[in-house]
């Protein structure tokens, strides 16, 4: 978590537009209205048809995930969808990485992050270990931040690629569960309280263990 004491917090900025004199659409309504076509269904479709962000193994990047963002299709058994942000950093074989992701919220729209981790054709790495995912708290606000730590195996040298998404799934309240894999792991997640968003701020390090 050494990255965590340099975050910057600012603002997630919600846009829900409304169509014409109708009600807004809500969050997930917005994400099941974009066509099929328009869908990743698989992580390595996702990487082809993708822009690509890249991160340096020691540095700590900002972004945000936006409605405007590619969609993917995520979950097991019960499918959803989330807007993403694609990363790819360079490693060397028989390495191990720490990837960490957090979301600090400056009001009570929270995004629930999570991390996905292939290898360069899209395949989900099977070394991989969720280390940790919980909750820290923020100074002077209300709402925590959230934290998610991967520990990864890279067998190969070569590129992986790194998919920030929102967990939307059917799990809601101030649960998450994984993302490709089957059986489902939830994890639950302590003094979370308020609206939950599919955007919103993150913060994403990659550094060699």
């Amino acid at each position: 978590m050494l990255f965590i004491n340099k975050i910057i917090r600012k603002s997630a900025l919600v846009s829900v537009p409304c169509i014409m004199a109708c009600a807004p659409m809500t969050n997930d309504q917005q994400l099941q209205s974009i066509p099929v076509s328009q869908i990743s269904e698989t992580p390595a479709k996702a990487i082809k048809n993708s822009a690509v962000i890249t991160i340096t193994p020691g540095d700590t990047l900002a972004s945000e995930l936006q409605k405007t963002d590619p969609v993917i299709l995520l979950g097991g058994k019960k499918k959803y969808r989330s807007n993403y942000k694609l990363f790819q950093f360079e490693a060397k074989e028989n390495e191990i990485y720490l990837i960490e992701l957090a979301s600090c919220s400056d009001d009570s729209i929270i995004l629930f992050p999570q991390l996905g981790i292939t290898d360069n054709n899209g395949n989900m790495l099977q070394h991989n270990k969720i280390v940790q995912y919980g909750t820290f708290p923020q100074a002077d606000r209300s709402v925590p931040c959230i934290y998610c730590l991967q520990e990864i195996y890279t067998a190969e040298t070569g590129m992986y690629y790194i998919f920030v998404v929102s967990d939307n799934s059917f799990v809601k309240g101030t649960a998450v569960t994984t993302l490709f894999w089957e059986p489902v792991f939830t994890f639950k997640l302590k003094s979370i309280s308020g609206i939950r968003s599919p955007w919103g701020d993150f913060r994403l390090c990659v550094r060699k263990k």
